[in-house]
Order: C-alpha cells, then structure tokens, then sequence
C-alpha cells in the first residue's frame, strides 16, 4: 500500500532516514519518520497519510530520531529537540548527531568520534568517551544487551566497563567507508547487532562478541540483483534487508531466527526504484513493513506490507489463501 502525504502538506524532498514508533503522552501509538538532511518530521495521520508535524527550522538538516524515557527527540546539525507528547517541544543547543538507548540511560554521539551519556534528554551529560580517531565519522549507535555499539567508517567498536574504547571489528580499519555500520543499516535482532559492510552484512554475538557473515554476498541467483544492503530493521521473527540498486528491481530478503534469507517482496515493474529505509511498525494497528525507495530523479515513496499477526500466517484472518 502506498502512503501519499496528506494534500496541502510538504512533500518529502529528500530521502526517508528513520522512522519510529512512539507513543505520545495523552494520545495513542503512532510513526514518526525523518529525512535525511531534512528539516521536517512527518506522522501519520488517520487516513494513512504524512502529514508534518515538525519544521525544525530553516537550515536544520535532520541526523536521528529517538524514543527514550517517555519522549521523542530529533538530532540535527545545530542541536536537538525532543517531547513528550509530539506537540510542545524543547530546544537543546547541544550538538547530536545520533542517539541509542542501553538499559536506562540515553547515548548521544557528536561526529566525528565522542559520544556522552546522560539518564534522559533533558539530563546532566557525561564527559567524552573519544572512539578512535577524528578521521572517521561515527555512523550509528545502538544498545545491545550490555553493550554499547558504536558504528563508525572504520568499523564497530564498543565500550568496556570502564569506559575503554574495544574495537570489534579491526580488520575493517584498513577500508575506511562510509557505508560502514550506517544509520539506516545497522539493527539488532534476537539479541544480536548486526550491520553492513561493503557487500553483505555481519552479525556480532551479544553474547560474546564473535562474528559471523551472514550470507548476503554470498546469495548467487539469477532471480536476484546483485545483493547491497541499504536498510535493516527486525521484528520478532525476522531481520529484513531492504537491498541497494540503481535500476528496477525492488528487493526486500528477511531471515529466520534459524538463520536463512528468503526473498520476501520482490518488485520488477518498470521505472528505477532506489531502496532507503525499512521499519516495522504497529501504529496502523496491526504489524507492517515500512519501506520507501527513489525514482532517480524527483520523487520519495513510501509504502507499507501488512504482516501477519500470527507466527503461522494460516491463522490470520486478515490473509486469504
């Protein structure tokens, strides 16, 4: 299903960065999406439109989008902003670049390489911790289990207990890229991190950090393009991939808490659809896939797959067989 923006409304003039849940105070569960470098912040309204409900300012230029502790906030180039029921908000002139949630307390990281914590957004920030060095810019953060993943070009690193920077990744330093660990596609799944590299993807073991490839460059099938991960998201049951491509085909894998892909959404009609983001996402009122993708040229789409509510789609009453 395809999700227009609302008439009268700003159209999304750039590419779809992350979307979130969130549940504002007073009001009911709903998703929130920015773009990327953008300074609006959309929702959706009842009819399962966008609609703006953001304008960070002339000049903002959109970083991340966070729930934490009751409250959304939004990072962008000159600070952040963050609410607790999407209406009123507050303006923090301090510099963030991405967020990440580990038990209670509320991550931040300024690019090219600090991140701080803090116990809400509104909180008391700690000093630096300094991840590697400043020529590499931090991509993504994420809070798995006890650790604290920290995506940069050069690869993923973490912090031990006594706030020593570890590198779990050191074999990636020799090829520094910006796709590395980026926002968009680095996710956890059954308690797991998993991010991309170059060509494919690799799981990191929360449990003891070891790393796995996970197979996606190492799918050949004439059926299917050549496989770049641009996106991750998770649910329950499954880890999608949203793969890159410059041409027509449309390609959405997901893989088992058992370990395999399998194509999940193939789209081969004609027209270039450039994948940007995945989500999972519950504010329609049952669970669905977000996902939107670039015609090369002017325009942003954004459409939705209702997934089964049931793990055995055969007792969904929603699907027809």
């Amino acid at each position: 299903v395809t999700i227009p923006v609302s008439a009268g409304e700003t159209a999304i003039g750039s590419a779809p960065l992350k979307q979130v849940d969130f549940t504002a105070s007073g009001g009911s569960l709903n998703t929130y999406m920015i773009t990327s470098g953008g300074r609006y912040v959309y929702r959706l309204n009842g009819s399962a439109e966008w609609v703006v409900i953001r304008d960070l300012g002339v000049g903002a230029a959109a970083t991340d989008i966070h729930v934490h502790g009751g409250r959304i906030g939004i990072a962008y180039n000159t600070g952040f902003q963050h609410s607790a029921d999407a209406s009123s908000w507050t303006t923090d002139t301090t510099d963030a670049d991405r967020f990440a949630t580990l038990g209670a307390n509320l991550w931040r990281a300024i690019r090219p390489n600090s991140v701080y914590s803090a116990t809400a957004f509104n909180g008391t920030w700690s000093s630096a911790y300094s991840v590697s060095d400043s020529t590499s810019n931090i991509n993504s953060l994420v809070g798995v289990e006890q650790m604290l993943v920290i995506g940069k070009e050069d690869g993923v690193y973490t912090l031990d207990a006594e706030g020593t920077v570890v590198p779990l990744s050191p074999e990636l330093r020799g090829q520094i890229n910006a796709a590395f660990a980026s926002l968009a596609a680095s996710a956890t799944f059954n308690g797991d991190y998993y991010f991309r590299t170059l060509n494919g993807v690799v799981q990191i073991s929360a449990q003891d950090g070891m790393k796995h490839r996970v197979g996606l460059d190492q799918l050949a099938s004439p059926d299917l393009p050549t496989v770049v991960v641009q996106a991750l998201c998770s649910d329950d049951r499954y880890l999608y991939a949203l793969c890159a491509n410059t041409g027509a085909n449309l390609v959405i894998l997901r893989r088992s808490i058992g370990g395999a892909w399998h194509p999940f959404y193939m789209d081969y009609t004609a027209g270039t659809k450039r994948g940007q983001h995945i989500a999972v996402s519950s504010a329609l009122g049952y669970p669905a896939l977000f996902f939107s993708y670039f015609d090369g040229s002017s325009t942003y789409t954004t459409r939705y797959i209702r997934l089964s509510t049931h793990h055995n789609a055969l007792r969904d009453t929603s699907y027809t067989f």
